[in-house]
């Protein structure tokens, strides 16, 4: 806007961008300076034959114009040269550059209108970049947030389509998918005998063995509470096979930390054993907390029944399923029926089957 009032002879100029469709001013100036957004004296006739024609405008004389007979804010502000060009991104018109004078007739010329419409160009290919760059920049933000939870793959998968997953990430959605717990069995008497370092060491190691697993086969890390892991499957990007993912993903963890085991018991390191219990069904979805701090996770008795599998059915070493996420597999895996049980909370008893990974 300074070259344009260093190069013409205008008393005003304008700015304005589309923002949800509609045009509005994001720079008001007058050779005295810079107006207030209240203050509005341009043409909107002349704006809507530009955007309509796809063309920059000039008149010499707005008031006397045949073309803006029509035009009431022309005679209310009583313009009279004016010039116009559009803002193109693409084949769109974002924006326009407007200036006018309300007390000279014949100010511009056709040099002018070339001008304005190159210095146009110019802010437009400007803008693309602007628009361009924020929009990284809300892409990185995205992905340092999704990167908590999800793995690579996923994030790029939820930034391609952010459009169709953006409810299951920013509003609470009920979702059917496999709920996942693992714990390090009799951590309580590791912690009497072990240094702090060295449980935070080992923590560090099983927490990052777990992301790993759950990363590979597509799964959201919700939470490391302790000594434990909660991750599920089928969220938010939809699953056919979370069942299938979550047990591989058990069946995973339960053999690298057997290749753990080895190397600890080289250096005289007493084995770590893991439970691990796994159900499937229906559970709300969504970010969930408070203004300054929200958690992604997943809410109900789905989460609850696997968190009861793990803590109280599943014996150190073992990989417990519900009836539920065996009716939801879809590859066949050795199963035993351990026979009916009884989970605080739930009035009914639930199959559960061991899962035999050797």
């Amino acid at each position: 806007m300074e070259i344009v009032f260093e190069a013409l002879d205008a008393e005003r100029g304008y700015i304005l961008l589309k923002t949800n469709g509609n045009l509005e001013p994001k720079l008001i100036r007058s050779r005295k300076g810079i107006l207030s957004k209240e203050d509005l004296p341009f043409s909107k006739t002349i704006i809507d034959q530009v955007i309509n024609q796809k063309i920059s405008l000039i008149t010499h004389d707005a008031l006397a114009d045949s073309r803006f007979e029509e035009g009431k804010s022309i005679k209310i502000h009583q313009i009279r040269s004016a010039l116009c060009a559009p803002l193109w991104n693409k084949e769109r018109v974002i924006g326009m550059i407007y200036v006018d004078s309300p007390s000279k007739t014949g100010l511009f010329s056709m040099e002018d209108l070339d001008l304005l419409t190159a210095l146009a160009n110019m802010a437009a290919v400007a803008l693309e970049r602007a628009i361009l760059t924020e929009k990284f920049k809300e892409e990185e933000r995205i992905k340092n947030q999704l990167a908590r939870y999800h793995s690579p793959s996923i994030v790029d998968e939820i930034i391609r389509g952010k459009e169709r997953t953006s409810s299951s990430l920013n509003a609470s959605i009920i979702s059917n998918l496999t709920v996942f717990f693992a714990d390090i069995a009799k951590f309580t008497t590791l912690t009497e005998k072990t240094s702090p370092l060295e449980l935070m060491a080992i923590l560090n190691n099983f927490f990052s063995m777990a992301t790993e697993c759950i990363f590979e086969e597509g799964g959201t890390l919700d939470k490391f509470i302790g000594d434990a892991v909660m991750a599920f499957f089928g969220a938010p990007l939809p699953q056919r096979d979370h069942a299938d993912r979550a047990l591989k993903c058990a069946v995973k963890l339960q053999k690298l930390l057997k290749d753990w085991n080895k190397k600890r018991e080289e250096k005289g390191e007493e084995p770590l054993l893991l439970r691990i219990g796994i159900h499937s069904g229906n559970a709300i979805v969504g970010n969930f907390g408070s203004v300054k701090r929200l958690e992604y996770t997943a809410l109900g008795s789905t989460v609850n029944i696997a968190s009861r599998l793990e803590e109280y059915v599943a014996e150190p070493g073992q990989i417990v399923i519900s009836e539920d996420c065996k009716n939801a597999l879809k590859e066949k895996y050795n199963l035993v029926n351990l026979g009916k049980f009884s989970l605080k909370g739930l009035t009914k008893e639930i199959y559960v089957y061991l899962v035999d990974y050797d």
